[in-house]
């Protein structure tokens, strides 16, 4: 029971704990794959390379983020796009994104390509592998 003169404080404390204990469910997975190929379909939209005001527009951007977000124009726009989604699955969701548009990947079968690779978790660790890869 709650008495004395930190009412408030006691109320912030269950809230937090309960928070804890209960975070939001992670959204179904179909949902999650529909997303990634309508920012995948904007992307690819823009066309290759990227016209120089959209170019602009990223760069602008990029100034008002943490810095492992300036160097993907896809995590930029999943920052834009999304804010509302973990910043640890921005990151995945960008290297997945990166590595298909790296493959060449058609925007209508981006699904079937993630799936077919071992899902947006795999996809990612591919991407930042073949990065490690290109670095050496």
């Amino acid at each position: 029971m709650i008495s004395g003169d930190e009412p408030t404080r006691t109320f912030r404390d269950e809230i937090k704990k309960v928070r804890k204990r209960f975070p939001p469910p992670p959204p179904p997975e179909q949902f999650t794959y529909n997303l990634l190929r309508a920012i995948f379909r904007v992307r690819m939209k823009l066309g290759e390379p990227l016209p120089i005001s959209i170019k602009r527009l990223l760069k602008s951007k990029h100034k008002a983020m943490h810095h492992n977000v300036q160097n993907s124009d896809f995590r930029v726009m999943i920052e834009l796009m999304c804010e509302w989604v973990d910043p640890r699955l921005k990151s995945r969701y960008a290297n997945a994104l990166q590595f298909a548009l790296e493959r060449k990947v058609k925007s209508k079968d981006l699904i079937e390509f993630l799936k077919s690779h071992g899902g947006i978790g795999a996809c990612d660790e591919m991407y930042r592998a073949s990065k490690r890869m290109k670095a050496r």
